[in-house]
């Protein structure tokens, strides 16, 4: 929906909470990820390449998705 903004939890785990757009007084972005720094160190090569084709899927799923 455009009207609302989702927005989901880093453990996935939670369920996802909907917003109506016209109830956010303001939006930033932050200059720093939400990923702990230096946890891909900690990652085997396979897990990394999981990792990145997930980010550059940009949420789209199937076989044309990591393309």
């Amino acid at each position: 929906d455009l009207d609302e903004i989702i927005l989901r939890a880093g453990s996935g785990v939670e369920d996802a909470v909907r917003i109506r757009k016209s109830d956010v007084l303001g939006r930033a972005t932050l200059p720093v990820s939400n990923m702990p720094a230096g946890i891909v160190n900690t990652l085997r090569r396979e897990e990394v390449l999981d990792l990145l084709a997930y980010l550059l899927a940009d949420g789209k799923t199937g076989p044309s998705a990591a393309k």
